[in-house]
């Protein structure tokens, strides 16, 4: 790699690969041994979703997660600011107070003979807890393992929260996830902020129960307006069924009768995961709340970044991966390359 000064001596020096090329190096990794692919000890093996095949695995080093951050998260900190916008409150800005709930979970790691961590690279609670406080959810709900339970505080302490901005998630097919749990649970739901206690039938562990418990306060005027605003959508469907225009109350989307100032959901909603976004517009957030698509990523790293917070597509980010773009008509049959021609 020190010889190489261009674009052409990378492409001679170093043709078109595939995984397989590096799995004898990253076994000699996990193993334990230094120096092989980089002069430090990768922070982790990131294993990737298995999407295109088996699941592979992926050395991770302090560099790559250094660009993710500079030049992927910078770049759509500053769309948000640029970009954010409510509907009614035009003296809404952003950075502000507002809090997000963000739909993560702490993954199950494994470990190498060599005591590297193994699993998903994806943000995790875990990375920072500092972070933390910018979130509805408390570090104590990030301690339980079962996805619809979890689900399940996410929304309870996102109801609590008139004044939540963000919702966050990887991708808009677990933000539809999330409204679903909110609909279906939504009189357990506004039953625990009325009495400041979880549900006994809550599949949580005892310990995670009364941790969460302890810092619960009953929140009886919230719980009116959360059961006021069920109420109402009921009502709502009852007129429409009888009337052929809809009333000006139905037109407003659950979503923003539950939270007034939330302005952006963070989640990509391009390729495969668009009908996600669709359906959620059609049932749950209207038309007026934001669906912000900030970056294109995969476990192997940052490959692009979208500066535009209300568009829907990519920048490709050439200080983060080095491109190289076949013609689709001079591959084989078998999607291998010759890298000779």
């Amino acid at each position: 790699f020190s010889n190489i000064t261009s674009r052409e001596d990378f492409r001679r020096m170093h043709p078109i690969t595939t995984h397989e090329h590096y799995q004898p190096y990253i076994d000699r990794i996990c193993n334990g041994e230094e120096n092989v692919m980089f002069p430090e000890k990768p922070k982790m093996i990131a294993t990737t979703s298995g999407t295109s095949g088996s699941h592979k695995k992926i050395p991770v080093i302090s560099l790559q997660r250094s660009v993710f951050f500079s030049k992927g998260i910078g770049v759509t900190f500053n769309a948000i600011e640029n970009g954010v916008q409510h509907p009614s409150n035009k003296a809404l800005k952003w950075p502000n107070f507002q809090k997000s709930c963000k739909l993560m979970i702490e993954p199950q790691f494994t470990f190498t003979s060599s005591g590297i961590m193994v699993g998903p690279n994806s943000s995790r609670p875990k990375d920072n807890k500092g972070l933390l406080k910018l979130y509805t959810t408390p570090e104590e709900a990030f301690e339980v393992q079962s996805e619809n339970e979890l689900l399940f505080l996410h929304a309870l302490y996102a109801l609590m929260d008139k004044n939540l901005g963000f919702i966050e998630a990887n991708f808009s097919n677990r933000i539809l996830n999330f409204f679903v749990v909110l609909d279906d649970n939504w009189d357990t739901l506004v039953e625990v902020i009325e009495t400041g206690r979880l549900p006994k039938d809550l599949k949580i562990k005892e310990e995670i129960r009364k941790k969460l418990n302890s810092k619960m306060k009953p929140d009886l005027d919230r719980a009116q307006e959360l059961k006021a605003i069920r109420q109402g959508r009921r009502d709502s469907v009852k007129r429409n069924h009888t009337k052929a225009m809809m009333s000006d109350d139905a037109k407003v989307s659950l979503a923003r009768k539950v939270w007034p100032n939330l302005h952006t959901i963070l989640a990509s909603e391009t390729g495969a995961f668009q009908i996600y976004g669709e359906k959620l517009r059609q049932q749950y957030i209207g038309t007026d709340i934001t669906i912000y698509s900030p970056l294109y990523a995969a476990t192997e790293g940052l490959i692009g970044v979208n500066p535009d917070i209300n568009g829907k597509t990519y920048v490709l980010q050439p200080q983060a991966m080095f491109y190289e773009f076949y013609p689709i008509d001079k591959a084989s049959d078998d999607d291998t390359i010759d890298p000779e021609k």
